[in-house]
């Protein structure tokens, strides 16, 4: 499987992947097509901050600390709020809560409100993807940096990816040092996913036979932070949330390399993460689509990402 998805998806190296839609765990991608994300101060002492939410395979203590809702909740009875999903992240102290979207007037009170950070869209965003069939060890000047810049093959450095999900089982996957974690929950078909596969094992994969893979940094640590699902129809889908979760441990991992092989509206909240990562000495990889308009290539516009 490994080989046939590095075959059919040659653009996926440190900067790509199957062009998509997202979607979210509980809620079609209609349903939160229109929903808005409410912004707030995290009221927790620091060591008591978690940054997960409910239904995402975490270990959290997140359900049984009742605080956040509570918080959450009094905003949305004050102003008739629908919450649909509610998550804390970490690194930026604050909690999250997508409501459907009220009246602009409603928007407007709740704008000012001195409760409330910010407001923001809640986005959905792609995985890219090269159709080229160029080979992947010349297909952009990121992979050459990458390799100039650390000992050949990867040794001590750690890099994290934010795909789909990726088939451990795979002789050439299964003596790599990869560490899985899902922010995507039972969202795709994570058994069936190839992206993520293909990402993945073009970094670090570890040849079983003469004809398995050979990865360019075999003996980096790698982590795969599942942020995004695939669909049937072999397209990734990631959005404001799975994407913040994803990004909020990769902040505390603080590899060497990110990389993001996506792209989308500008989003606040992903931006904020995003300079955590950069601002620590990350260097982070970014897909680049020029069809979109400038305030719709997230994470490529943030200065400081290297992107293709």
């Amino acid at each position: 499987m490994l080989l046939r998805a590095i075959t059919t998806g040659l653009g996926v190296l440190l900067l790509t992947a199957c062009s998509v839609q997202p979607t979210v765990d509980r809620r079609s991608a209609e349903g939160m097509a229109d929903a808005v994300v409410i912004v707030i101060e995290d009221p927790r002492a620091s060591l008591r901050r978690i940054g997960a939410g409910p239904g995402y395979g975490l270990p959290s203590a997140y359900a049984d600390d009742p605080l956040l809702k509570r918080r959450s909740a009094a905003i949305a009875r004050d102003y008739d709020l629908s919450i649909i999903d509610e998550w804390p992240l970490r690194n930026l102290g604050v909690h999250c809560f997508a409501i459907e979207r009220p009246s602009a007037a409603v928007l407007a009170a709740i704008d000012r409100d001195e409760r409330i950070k910010w407001l923001q869209p809640f986005n959905e965003f792609a995985l890219q993807s090269n159709q080229s069939t160029t080979s992947a060890t010349s297909e952009n000047c990121a992979l050459c940096q990458f390799k100039a810049q650390f000992d050949s093959p990867g040794r001590n450095i750690t890099i994290a990816v934010i795909d789909t999900a990726v088939d451990t089982d795979h002789p050439d996957l299964r003596r790599s040092s990869l560490v899985t974690r899902n922010f995507a929950g039972p969202r795709g078909n994570p058994d069936e996913e190839d992206h993520g596969t293909a990402v993945v094992g073009l970094i670090n994969a570890i040849p079983s036979t003469e004809h398995g893979v050979d990865g360019l940094a075999p003996a980096a640590r790698a982590h795969l932070l599942r942020g995004c699902g695939q669909d049937n129809n072999a397209q990734g889908r990631c959005n404001t949330l799975t994407l913040a979760l994803a990004l909020d441990a990769a902040v505390d991992l603080a590899p060497d390399i990110l990389n993001l092989s996506l792209t989308g509206r500008q989003d606040r909240l992903l931006d904020e993460l995003l300079g955590k990562l950069l601002a620590n000495g990350t260097l982070v990889f970014a897909a680049h689509d020029e069809q979109r308009k400038a305030e719709e290539r997230f994470p490529a516009r943030q200065l400081g990402v290297v992107y293709a």
